[in-house]
Order: structure tokens, then C-alpha cells, then sequence
């Protein structure tokens, strides 16, 4: 054997052989821990993002709840405001009503006196004279 050759610096082929192994081993050892790390930094930005995430579709369930909430009370609101706008048109058209009937009575009852007096009729065509309205007392 040579002095000096790089195996017999190992103590032989076997020696060579374990220490080369024993560098590529290492090699993949160093790259496993540096991936280890960037695995373990990813993961960290992962959990922080899952939990600004489940953070903010709380937020938004809240929000919706929320939003849910008042157009529940925007419709009640709305119910009401229609029932009472139902309840006003029906008192009106009861109004309307009476006051058609009340007019169909009064027609009725100046036709009936048109009927008994024909004078009373030609007065309420022709009106009354200015001068007699003038004559008459004004409330004070």
C-alpha cells in the first residue's frame, strides 16, 4: 500500500466507504432538518391563517346574525305598518260610506220636501235674492 493515498488516510476501503456513507448521510440529515424547519414555518403560517380565518367567518356569523336580526325587525316594522295602513283604508272606505248614505238621505229627504212643496223646489233652482242674504244677522 501507498502511504499517503486518501483510502489509507480512512484505514482501507471499508473505512473510505463508512466515511463517504457516513458524509452522504449527513448531507441528507442537514437537508431532512433545514426541509424540517421550513415544514414547521410553513405549518405556524398555516395555524395562523386557519385561526385569522375561523376569526373572521366568527366575525361574519355574528354579522349575519346580526344583519338577520334587523330585517327581522325591518319586516315586523313593515307587517305593521301595512296592517295599520289596511286597518286606516278600511275606516276610510267605512267613512266613505256613511257619508255616500248620509247624502243618500239628505237627497232623499230634500226630494221628499222638492215633493211636498214645489215652491221649495223652484226656490233651491233659482236661489236667493242677494239683498236677502244681505239682510240677514252675520254671527259675530
Amino acid at each position: 500500500m501507498r502511504t499517503g493515498t486518501v483510502i489509507d488516510l480512512f484505514g482501507g476501503v471499508r473505512g473510505t466507504a463508512f466515511a463517504a456513507l457516513s458524509a452522504v448521510l449527513l448531507a441528507v440529515l442537514i437537508v431532512v432538518l433545514v426541509l424540517h424547519r421550513i415544514t414547521k414555518a410553513e405549518l405556524a403560517g398555516c395555524k395562523a391563517m386557519s385561526a385569522t380565518y375561523q376569526s373572521t367567518q366568527q366575525a361574519n356569523g355574528r354579522t349575519i346574525d346580526d344583519l338577520r336580526g334587523r330585517l327581522a325587525n325591518i319586516v315586523q316594522d313593515h307587517e305593521a305598518d301595512r296592517r295599520r295602513s289596511a286597518d286606516a283604508a278600511k275606516e276610510l272606505v267605512a267613512e266613505k260610506e256613511q257619508i255616500e248614505r248620509n247624502l243618500a238621505a239628505k237627497q232623499a229627504e230634500l226630494e221628499e220636501l222638492y215633493a211636498r212643496s214645489p215652491s221649495a223646489r223652484t226656490w233651491s233652482v233659482t236661489g236667493v235674492d242677494r239683498d236677502v242674504l244681505d239682510r240677514l244677522p252675520r254671527p259675530r
